[in-house]
């Protein structure tokens, strides 16, 4: 899927998947990273199952990542301090 936002052209079969969330009230997401290193949701909305881009905050990403997929984490966020 490919879409332009604020003129940068987003595209899923380029970009690297990182995780996936679903929710069965709410959108499911998918997110991934460009070869430059942002972030963004590939999102389907659940009444017209209609899939769209959406550029990714940081902070959303990292916590994500900590909860999904802990080596992509510490691949973009650095390491952790082990339990």
């Amino acid at each position: 899927m490919k879409q332009i936002i604020n003129n940068k052209l987003f595209d899923t079969a380029k970009a690297r998947l990182l995780c996936e969330s679903f929710c069965m009230l709410a959108e499911n997401n998918k997110l991934y990273v460009t070869e430059s290193g942002v972030f963004f949701f590939q999102k389907q909305n659940p009444i017209s199952k209609e899939y769209y881009l959406v550029p990714a905050e940081k902070e959303r990403v990292a916590g994500l990542l900590a909860e999904k997929n802990p080596d992509a984490y510490m691949e973009f966020f650095g390491k952790v301090e082990e339990a």
